[in-house]
């Protein structure tokens, strides 16, 4: 019996097929680059999918507009600095000494990702979106560290959200201070501040 090319072209091309997940992480990389390089507003969907080698109606099918995209583009590097805090936190060391490594993280997390991090530095166009608030899961996770040291008797009890408020609004400003001059110093500078503000101001 022969089989015909055209049903080997087919079967072939469906083993080649990229999974859904692996096209939404394309897309995301891509436009990640293209917001940071050219700016939200001035950057289209369609170039998103052309530079992605997807079609347009595959973009809008996965986020269904732009703004989607920027609110998982935020979500995942939200993601990215939730993992790194609670790697830097999550030791044997007693609770006054895991700002350090805890803040650390948070800086090698944002050197890593240098090059793209002014995109989120700038939210309003999130406004679009009702469904996300910036900054949520990073304060969430400062709230359940801090509620775990004061658990241990290790920290003061204060209200736990103003906490979380406070130390993002710290970490966020110090940041700042460092990216506006990237360099090792200043990085061990404001590692350094940070950790001192912290124990003075948590630790019993």
């Amino acid at each position: 019996m022969t089989i015909s090319h055209s049903k080997v072209v087919k079967t072939n091309k469906k083993k080649r097929e990229i999974n859904p997940e692996a096209k939404r992480e394309a897309i995301l990389n891509v436009s990640e680059q293209l917001f940071a390089e050219h700016g939200y507003s001035e950057t289209s969907t369609a170039r998103i999918a052309r530079e992605t080698g997807v079609a347009v109606g595959t973009v809008f099918r996965i986020f269904h507009d732009k703004s989607g995209i920027l609110e998982s583009l935020h979500e995942r590097m939200e993601q990215r600095f939730v993992d790194a805090m609670n790697e830097g936190w999550e030791s044997e060391a007693a609770y006054a000494e895991r700002f350090r490594p805890m803040f650390r993280a948070l800086f090698l997390c944002a050197a890593r990702y240098r090059n793209v991090m002014p995109l989120y530095g700038k939210t309003k166009e999130l406004s679009l979106s009702t469904r996300y608030q910036p900054g949520a899961s990073i304060i969430s996770s400062i709230r359940e560290n801090y509620d775990e040291g004061v658990a241990s008797g290790a920290f003061f009890k204060m209200d736990s959200e103003q906490v979380a408020f406070m130390t993002h609004g710290m970490v966020d400003g110090a940041m700042r201070y460092w990216m506006a001059n990237p360099t090792p110093g200043r990085m061990d500078e404001a590692v350094e501040k940070l950790d001192e503000f912290a124990k003075r101001l948590f630790v019993i």
